[in-house]
């Protein structure tokens, strides 16, 4: 028996759907932040909810999160609540600009 190489997703197009994205007010900001979440509008035709850790409390982060098709947000501590996305949600993970590669772990 042949299996289906796509897994079934665990939402429709029926369903109320979301894009996230990651907001902070301190650090680690995405600069263009309101236009991006105006053009993945606009592109997906989808609303776009700010996930604010600053001024949310957590069942409401995780209420938006839970209904993501996609996540958008800086790299940083914030991205952890990125395992309430559903099964098969996007998740794009941006780095900051003008950090030199060379003080982040990873790319030593």
């Amino acid at each position: 028996a042949s299996s289906d190489p796509y897994r079934k997703l665990p939402f429709t197009l029926h369903d109320d759907l979301y894009i996230s994205i990651f907001s902070r007010k301190i650090d680690r900001l995405i600069l263009n932040e309101e236009e991006l979440a105006e053009t993945l509008g606009q592109v997906y035709g989808l609303p776009v909810k700010f996930v604010r850790m600053e001024n949310m409390q957590m069942p409401d982060q995780i209420a938006i999160l839970r209904k993501s098709v996609m996540a958008i947000g800086m790299h940083g501590s914030a991205m952890i609540l990125s395992i309430f996305l559903p099964p098969g949600a996007l998740l794009v993970e941006l780095y900051p600009l003008y950090v030199p590669a060379e003080n982040y772990t990873p790319y030593k």
